[in-house]
């Protein structure tokens, strides 16, 4: 039972507690009730004829019934400034705040003019219907006026309306301190301020309701704001206005009761205000604490939330700039030629995306046994350029292969001995085939301390090994395709259309540079009797190691090309008819002793006719110089083969 009691007890004092705080944040509201509660027992006590009930407050003298319908009426219309919420109440608060306060307010008006012109009869306030205290009636009229005048959304009308509630409250609160120390010398302007202590109580009630609503603007506009000076003017302002009056009303009432004398309240009194505001200015302190511990923990966690905000900037910053890099690389990746031109774009790129870090970037060769390195950034040194694919674990297991201890992680075989700060291995994978591996080497720690191997430098790996994948697939692809244009299929020569365009290129660099050029047209002799005799397979492997000895046999700067059928043609720059007469010799007596085998089986010796035109001699233009070269093979073929004839001038006539 005893804990059901403080149970009960406690969730009791919770509530009053909710509804004292819902009462202070409503201040109009509260006031409202209070003085209305008053003015309604008063009123009461009038119609029952009781007279402890005529008193607006317990304790003080009967208030007139004038006083009571007076503030009955303002209470009403203070009660609708600020309506409940809902249809209902928001239709009749205009009528309902307007019409009491008019009401109130033409009453007041006609008490102060009357009582102007009755200005020598006596200062008492009357119990009847038009009985009010001159300035009773002046702070009713003030507080109707206001009543009338505010407009909650405009902050002009709220502060004219908060004006004149100003001056009803100063009136009543001079009033009754005056009376508070009648006996003394303060109490003589009791004359002049001449108000029943329960009027003032019940004014001064309406006048700190109204002041202390929460307006837009206004004389008190720090009241409705959520700052701190805000939030402890609405807890502390009502009480630094109403408790010295009540504390004052007491003393007055104990003193008339013959309770203690006046010496005696007065004592009361001072020791009263003296511990209202020392607990005042404690709560004050106490709230004044709260509020800069709570700014403290603010700008703490501001200040963490701009370290955090101005990291993510630079992150941004530096994410955006490596996205460029990785853009501009690509693009330079897909307008390159040759994988030397690659090579170069990768290594002053990958030096731009991994300024403090080493590496290299290995590809498999075309059967798929070996990786070898094909650019090197930062000072990288390899410990095997050429390596198995096994020898790598991100190759073996088909995704990235990240070291950050090496000491305490598997170690690749092609790593360098004695690395330190960790590294990376990125498999390449274009078309779901692994083409090479992106190897990353970090480099020293940086001097703040952060880590060199972050899931952000590894994010970017991963891009770049994208990139370098389609680029280098796509590179190959061209590559293949643009040797498939140019190359002969069997013999893997260049093929005709190849050496037409390199003839023209040569003789416009000949004739730029005023040096000769020689072309050659070889055939084989009685190659359609060896192809027919021995089969096409044959035939095949004989144009093939026809092609391999010519390609062998020269200069780098020679154009060998399969010109059709058993045809080559050879393109020399730089050599005259002599020098190009004396290789074409060299070829025929190196040709026969050339040992042509299919499947282990010898197919026997070939030999070969050789026609040659030389530029300028023989002509100027491509057409011209392979028409003379091809009669001079004919040539050739008509002294009985495995011969070497030069072509004749355009002069000379041809030799039969």
């Amino acid at each position: 039972m005893s804990c059901l009691w403080r149970v009960q007890t406690g969730g009791a004092l919770h509530r009053m507690k909710d509804r004292l705080a819902a009462v202070l944040q409503a201040p109009a509201h509260s006031a409202a009730i209070l003085v209305a509660a008053g003015a309604v027992v008063s009123l009461a006590g009038y119609a029952t004829g009781s007279r402890a009930l005529e008193a607006l407050f317990l304790g003080s003298a009967p208030a007139s019934l004038a006083s009571a319908f007076c503030f009955l009426l303002l209470s009403v219309s203070l009660w609708f400034l600020r309506p409940p919420s809902g249809e209902f109440w928001h239709r009749w608060s205009p009528g309902a705040r307007s019409l009491p306060a008019f009401a109130v307010t033409v009453y007041a008006g006609l008490r102060v003019i009357g009582a102007l012109r009755e200005s020598g009869r006596a200062a008492a306030e009357p119990g009847a219907l038009a009985g009010v205290l001159p300035n009773t009636a002046i702070c009713f009229a003030l507080l109707g006026l206001a009543l009338l005048v505010v407009e909650p959304g405009n902050s002009k009308r709220v502060a004219r309306g908060q004006l004149l509630c100003l001056g009803a409250g100063t009136i009543a609160l001079a009033a009754l301190l005056a009376g508070s120390y009648e006996d003394s010398a303060t109490g003589q302007a009791g004359a002049i301020i001449l108000m029943p202590p329960a009027s003032s109580l019940g004014l001064l009630l309406l006048a700190a309701g109204f002041l202390m609503e929460r307006f837009e603007g206004g004389l008190l506009e720090v009241t409705h704001s959520d700052s701190a000076g805000g939030v402890m003017a609405r807890r502390f302002l009502p009480a630094a206005i109403l408790i010295p009056p009540l504390l004052g009303y007491l003393c007055w009432h104990g003193k008339n009761l013959g309770l203690y004398s006046f010496e005696t309240s007065l004592l009361l009194f001072a020791l009263s205000n003296v511990v209202v505001f020392c607990g005042l200015i404690i709560r004050t302190a106490i709230s004044l604490h709260i509020t800069d511990r709570e700014r403290q923990r603010a700008q703490n966690a501001l200040q963490q939330a701009n370290e955090m905000l101005t990291e993510w900037v630079r992150e941004l910053e530096v994410r955006n700039k490596e996205t460029l890099l990785l853009n501009e690389m690509g693009d330079r990746l897909q307008t390159c030629l040759t994988t030397e031109e690659a090579c170069a774009v990768i290594t002053k790129s990958a030096l731009l995306l991994f300024p403090n870090d080493c590496g290299a970037l290995f590809v498999t060769n075309a059967s798929k046994n070996l990786v070898e390195v094909m650019a090197v950034w930062g000072g990288f040194t390899a410990q095997e350029p050429v390596f198995a694919p096994e020898n790598c674990w991100a190759l073996r297991s088909g995704r990235v292969h990240r070291v950050d201890d090496p000491a305490k992680s598997p170690v690749c075989t092609h790593v360098r001995p004695g690395i330190r700060n960790g590294y990376l291995c990125v498999p390449m994978v274009a078309q779901g085939e692994a083409i090479g591996v992106l190897h990353l080497e970090m480099g020293p720690p940086p001097p703040d301390g952060r880590p060199v191997m972050t899931d952000a430098k590894n994010r970017l790996a991963l891009s770049v090994s994208d990139h370098l994948g389609l680029a280098l697939a796509s590179l190959r692809l061209r590559e293949t395709l643009h040797h498939q244009s140019i190359r002969d299929p069997l013999t893997g020569l260049f093929n005709r259309r190849y050496m037409e365009e390199s003839l023209e290129r040569e003789l416009r660099r000949a004739d730029r540079k005023q040096r000769p050029l020689a072309a050659l047209m070889l055939d084989l002799d009685h190659f359609k009797r060896f192809n027919d005799t021995l089969g096409h397979a044959a035939g095949d492997a004989t144009l093939r190691s026809i092609g391999s000895f010519l390609q062998s046999r020269m200069r780098k700067d020679d154009i060998v090309c399969r010109y059709g059928g058993e045809e080559f043609t050879i393109i020399m720059p730089e050599s005259s008819l002599e020098v190009a007469t004396q290789r074409a010799e060299r070829l025929r007596e190196d040709c026969k002793r050339l040992d042509i085998s299919l499947n282990g089986q010898s197919l026997g010796n070939v030999t070969i006719s050789v026609g040659i035109a030389c530029f300028p001699d023989h002509g100027t233009t491509a057409e011209q110089l392979l028409h003379i070269a091809d009669l001079a093979l004919y040539r050739a073929k008509a002294a009985g083969r495995d011969c070497v004839m030069a072509g004749a001038r355009p002069t000379e006539p041809a030799a039969h």
